[in-house]
């Protein structure tokens, strides 16, 4: 598999509680502060729990723990307004997790290109006019049907297939290699 010498981070200004008005204005400070620290960011946008919202993917270099820390800073703690709960970090192998300010995480699986089509009310990152979603590793899923089965199986469950929801097989998972390295006028995709 091929990795990137990079990792991505995705963040937003836009919080649940705010106005349209209130999430443009933190959007552009949250931008004007990227720019005045001299993030190379592209603009995106994102479906998250069902919200649409203005969002950033900006890349880490090594150390990577020195820039995540500085990204979890400016996103949970620099400035009020364009606080938020979680982070998106996409590893060099394109492995995703949300970061939470309270130093939990959330695996969420392999962050892959999807046809726009696919994507529904699923949570989604958009760059340009790509698509990209979390696809569940199947451990993640077994950890969930584990949860299932915990809260209380019964035989009406009996025929469930925890993967087919997911549109998981039992082949190895996909690979790819979808982010380029090109910055400027945005991140660009090959």
């Amino acid at each position: 598999m091929k990795t990137r010498p990079y990792n991505l981070v995705i963040l937003s200004a836009c919080r649940t509680e705010n106005t349209v008005e209130e999430n443009a204005d933190n959007t552009r400070l949250l931008s004007d502060m990227l720019t005045a620290f001299r993030c190379h960011y592209a603009s995106a946008i994102g479906q998250h729990n069902g919200e649409l919202e203005s969002s950033f993917v900006i890349k880490i270099y090594p150390p990577i723990e020195a820039g995540l820390k500085f990204i979890e800073n400016l996103a949970f703690r620099f400035h009020y307004k364009t606080r938020q709960e979680s982070i998106l970090l996409v590893d060099s192998q394109d492995e995703a997790v949300l970061i939470y300010a309270d130093g939990s995480t959330q695996p969420l699986g392999r962050f892959k290109e999807t046809p726009s089509q696919h994507v529904g009310t699923q949570d989604y990152t958009q760059i340009g006019d790509r698509y990209f979603t979390c696809e569940p590793r199947k451990e993640h899923v077994q950890s969930s049907l584990n949860q299932f089965l915990d809260d209380g199986y019964t035989e009406e469950h009996a025929d469930h297939d925890p993967y087919a929801m997911y549109g998981m097989d039992d082949g190895p998972a996909p690979t790819t290699d979808h982010v380029g390295a090109v910055w400027g006028k945005g991140l660009i995709i090959k």
